[in-house]
C-alpha cells in the first residue's frame, strides 16, 4: 500500500523535537525499532501526525495498524500532553487504524488497549469541551471494535456454498 504524503502541508504545530529522528545510529542500534518495517510504520504515523484534523489521507494504510498506531503516537509524545489540534489528529489516526479490524493482521493489535490508554491521557490533559466530546465518541468506537472481529468459518473466509442438493 503506497500513499503519497505531502510534508509541505501545515505542520499541525507539532514541535520539531516531538518527532524522533531515526538516523543511522538508531537504525543500526536495534533498540529503537527492531525492524525496518516497524521503522517505516513509525515514520508513516509520524508523517500523518503532521497533518491537520480532519485527516484526509491514510484510510488504507492506517487500517492495517490497529493498536500499533497508538504505540507509535506514544513513541513521539516526548513531552505529553499534546495540543488540542494534535490530539484531534491522533484520534483521527486511531479511528482509521481500527476502521477495518479484520484488516489488522496481528491479533494483539486488534485489541485497542494502548489506544484507550492514549485517550485517557488526552482526557486528563485537555480542558477543551470539543476535544472531550471527541474522546468520548472515540472511546465508544474503540470499545465496539471487538464486536466487529469474527473468526472465519473453519479457516475459510466465506461460508461454503453447496453446489448440489443431497437426494
Amino acid at each position: 500500500m503506497f500513499e503519497k504524503v505531502d510534508l509541505s502541508l501545515p505542520s499541525n504545530d507539532l514541535p520539531p523535537e516531538a518527532i524522533i529522528n531515526l538516523g543511522p545510529a538508531a537504525q543500526h542500534d536495534g533498540r529503537a525499532f527492531p525492524s525496518p518495517a516497524i521503522q517505516a510504520r513509525f515514520a508513516s504515523v509520524s508523517a500523518y501526525m503532521r497533518m491537520p484534523s480532519p485527516l484526509q489521507l491514510g484510510d488504507q494504510y492506517l487500517a492495517a495498524l490497529g493498536d500499533d498506531a497508538a504505540f507509535f503516537v506514544f513513541c513521539f509524545m516526548a513531552n505529553p500532553p499534546l495540543t488540542e489540534p494534535q490530539m484531534l489528529t491522533a484520534m483521527d489516526i486511531l479511528h482509521k487504524a481500527f476502521a477495518s479490524p479484520m484488516d489488522i493482521q496481528s491479533g494483539a493489535a486488534r485489541k485497542p488497549e494502548d489506544a484507550l490508554r492514549l485517550l485517557n491521557i488526552f482526557q486528563a490533559a485537555t480542558a477543551d469541551q470539543a476535544v472531550k466530546d471527541r474522546i468520548l465518541a472515540e472511546a465508544k468506537f474503540l470499545n465496539d471494535v471487538p464486536k466487529k472481529i469474527y473468526a472465519p468459518w473453519r479457516g475459510i473466509p466465506e461460508h461454503p456454498i453447496l453446489l448440489s442438493k443431497p437426494f
